[in-house]
């Protein structure tokens, strides 16, 4: 399928024609949207400079003050003719071609254009009557058979790093409490593929970095799947501050185990390492080494040391893995490589990888480190990086999924696409175990942080990957990146070839 703005740029280059348009339909309303996009308090459209005028902006895909080719514009009204279909003169207007035409691809083709609201700041617990004033981390799982989504977050009884209500204190913890930086672990619930959400619910007080594991049910049988969440205590706890726990829902997270102790298994050189955040791993069934082997990975101290550990026995005891070449990674996940893949990259069947996060240790390339295990994930190979995964200091998302065409798996990665800013946010598609990225789409060109990405379901005839993540308060009064946690869902068909069409341009 073309796009509207491909299709209006090739009529342009043929007729040789200025040609003067807005998008059609309901994208019109999503250009505008992004054109007029602000942050509380800011003098200007977040995603125009200062140099257009005050006023709603109007998209249009015309010409400019040097009578330059049409592109895809945000003019201030003072610019248009009386109807406001046609540029006629002034520079109150800015040029944004690449992110409007990747805006308007994504409404064409039916990614959510106007993201859903999962988690907000200011929200209550429903359970415990508990407001918080930040909910970041966001982590989500689809659940087998049911397709339902579970979001998970850490919600914040303090502000800062990357989330700052308007009017709200510099520190917002309970006082009651009587300390600061203290987190619970938050869930919703989705019963219709992330359109609407149920209320939020605390399922581990003083518990941070949620990040979990779903075991399904043995085939043939009724049981619900069993969910395993990793996490850490809060700093201010005062049982082991950042020690690590695991909690179960044993009926697909309507109900929670109470925290359990991990330092028996993991020892004290391990434990203390903040779980992913994102999601865990579970390998395949006929999983060639160790089938239905379930794997975490965290970092203890910033930019120090990454950590793997995994259980053979769904999660009843842990062993911790060799990753004495993990030095100086941080945020990290894991993910399986697909089997008709792993020979790209000279692995073989059921190789898993971890990708992760460091300070910018590769100056050369600014992009992500990875490492390949050959047994399970006990062992890993030495770090490399992957310049096509370009990164800013932030988290990412990566998880293996069926692939667009129906035919086998392929890996599917999110984050900001940046070297600098935590923007762009990018979702990408491997077909040869991230040997290489052939396919990305653009969901949000602005404020994109940490994020989670969830499999497409195994019933829908077409679909679609589930994506969690923070951006910025919008018209919601709070500065930063991660003021909200919101929902998008992206056909897969979207990272294929013949239906995504050239991706846009990639800011650094």
């Amino acid at each position: 399928m073309k796009s509207i703005a491909s299709a209006l740029v090739c009529a342009a280059v043929a007729t040789g024609v200025a040609l003067a348009s807005r998008p059609e339909g309901q994208c019109a309303a999503v250009a505008d949207a992004w054109c007029n996009a602000q942050r509380p308090g800011a003098p200007s459209p977040i995603n125009c400079d200062s140099s257009v005028a005050e006023g709603p902006l109007v998209t249009l895909f015309d010409s400019d003050a040097q009578g330059g080719p049409p592109q895809w514009r945000c003019y201030s009204r003072e610019t248009l003719n009386p109807s406001r279909t046609k540029y006629v003169s002034g520079t109150g207007y800015c040029t944004r071609n690449s992110s409007l035409t990747d805006e308007l691809r994504n409404c064409a083709a039916g990614i959510t254009t106007n993201p859903t609201p999962v988690f907000m700041h200011g929200e209550t617990a429903s359970n415990t009557n508990t407001t918080y004033p930040c909910i970041r981390i966001p982590s989500i799982v689809r659940l087998p058979e049911s397709d339902e989504l579970l979001a998970f977050a850490e919600c914040r009884r303090w502000v800062g790093d990357g989330c700052a209500p308007v009017g709200g204190a510099p520190d917002d913890a309970d006082s009651t409490l009587g300390r600061t930086d203290w987190r619970d672990v938050c869930t919703k619930t989705s019963t219709d593929g992330g359109r609407t959400w149920g209320a939020l619910v605390v399922i581990a007080n003083c518990t941070m970095q949620p990040t979990p594991v779903v075991i399904p049910p043995e085939a043939g049988t009724s049981q619900p799947p069993t969910i395993v969440l990793h996490g850490n205590r809060c700093p201010a706890s005062t049982v082991r501050p950042s020690g690590n726990v695991q909690i179960v829902s044993r009926d697909g997270g309507k109900t929670w185990s109470q925290p359990e102790d991990l330092l028996r298994f993991l020892g004290p050189d391990v434990d203390g390492a903040d779980v992913g955040p994102g999601v865990g791993l579970r390998l395949d069934s006929d999983h060639p080494v160790a089938p239905g082997r379930l794997l975490f990975i965290g970092h203890r101290g910033a930019y120090v040391h990454d950590f793997v550990w995994y259980s053979d026995d769904d999660a009843a005891t842990w062993k911790v893995s060799d990753t004495s070449t993990f030095a100086g990674m941080d945020e990290a996940q894991l993910v399986q490589v697909p089997a008709h893949a792993a020979a790209a990259l000279g692995a073989p069947a059921g190789a898993v990888m971890a990708n992760m996060r460091s300070d910018h240790l590769n100056k050369s390339c600014d992009c992500r480190a990875f490492a390949i295990s050959t047994d399970g994930g006990a062992s890993f190979s030495d770090v490399q990086w992957d310049s096509a995964l370009i990164s800013p200091v932030c988290q990412a998302t990566i998880i293996s999924g069926a692939s667009p065409s129906g035919n086998g798996s392929a890996l599917y990665f999110a984050n900001p696409a940046s070297k600098s800013q935590r923007a762009q946010g990018t979702v990408r598609a491997s077909f040869n175990g991230a040997a290489s990225w052939p396919e990305a789409r653009l969901i949000a060109s602005s404020a994109f942080a940490y994020s989670c990405l969830a499999a497409p379901s195994a019933h829908s005839p077409e679909p679609s990957l589930g994506l969690l993540w923070e951006t910025d308060g919008g018209s919601f009064q709070c500065l930063g990146p991660s003021c909200r946690v919101v929902f998008s869902s992206i056909p897969t068909a979207l990272l294929a070839g013949s239906a995504a069409g050239s991706p846009g341009p990639l800011a650094a």
